[in-house]
């Protein structure tokens, strides 16, 4: 047990027991990249309404409880999450994280821009991936076809070694977001577990299908319909991360905000029921 464990540990009155169970938890495939991420990932958008020694403890025991699967925006906290985040985890042995950012630029020129300032700012020669933020607009479908647009952008940082996968996010439109799928070399999609709009209906019936001739790895963002509710009833957080779990995702995003709700929302996952192809039973 090193110093850092020891001092959140006594903190927070988790035990060592406790914490070593949590390395236990799970992996899955992410789709077609043949790499390993944890059930549950370590989300940062939240991170503006900490302080920066809260998401540094918060970003250790997330990666020394097993969680390998880190992700952030340069849009989160106007690029000070990237910087801080950097700081963290230059202490850290790199190739055992897979390391997401994203842009929100639509042109070659502007993604690349932001491409280059995230990588400076995480202290990284590359990132695992880099998704192209909120795609929901048929002017979003048109950046993407572009010569000049978002995914040219993408694929030159691919070949030249800057990043390793492409991603899409969305929140919106999950029709579009399914053709995209079939249409666009993107390894990962990251959509909501619940919708965003209540009267939209929900997306991993309608991704499924079409990730089902692509493969990409899905991760999850948006678990829980209520935060507060999440916050005050364990059972509810307990559902939806099972509940969450036992559809085809490969990994799902949380926004904890102390080691102990990490360690808890660990040990949920790690009685998640197991996929029987590991990669996301995409064939079934």
């Amino acid at each position: 047990m090193n110093r850092r464990e020891f001092l959140y540990c006594c903190g927070l009155g988790i035990t060592v027991t406790t914490l070593f169970k949590a390395e236990t938890m799970p992996k899955r495939l992410l789709g077609r990249t043949g790499v390993a991420v944890s059930l549950l990932g370590l989300g940062t958008s939240h991170f503006h309404r900490l302080n920066a020694r809260e998401c540094t403890v918060l970003v250790h025991a997330a990666l020394d409880a097993g969680v390998n699967y880190v992700d952030t925006a340069r849009v989160y906290g106007n690029g000070q999450t990237e910087i801080l985040l950097g700081n963290t985890l230059r202490s850290r042995k790199r190739d055992g994280i897979i390391l997401t950012s994203k842009t929100r630029s639509r042109s070659a020129d502007e993604a690349l821009h932001d491409l280059h300032t995230s990588l400076r700012s995480l202290r990284t020669d590359y990132l695992d991936i880099w998704m192209i933020h909120d795609f929901r607009t048929e002017s979003d479908w048109r950046a993407m076809e572009s010569p000049r647009g978002v995914l040219a952008a993408a694929l030159r940082a691919r070949d030249q070694g800057w990043i390793r996968w492409i991603g899409l996010t969305a929140h919106r439109n999950a029709p579009l977001v399914a053709r995209a799928l079939e249409t666009f070399p993107c390894d990962i999609v990251m959509i909501p577990v619940t919708p965003v709009i209540p009267s939209e209906s929900a997306w991993l019936d309608i991704i499924i299908p079409s990730a089902r001739a692509s493969k990409p790895g899905i991760v999850g963002m948006k678990l829980f319909q209520d935060s507060l509710r999440a916050q005050s009833e364990p059972a509810y957080t307990a559902a939806a991360i099972q509940s969450a779990l036992a559809r085809p995702l490969s990994t799902v995003v949380m926004e904890w905000e102390t080691p102990r709700e990490l360690i808890n929302s660990i040990g949920l996952a790690s009685r998640a029921p197991s996929l029987e192809t590991d990669s996301l039973a995409l064939t079934a």
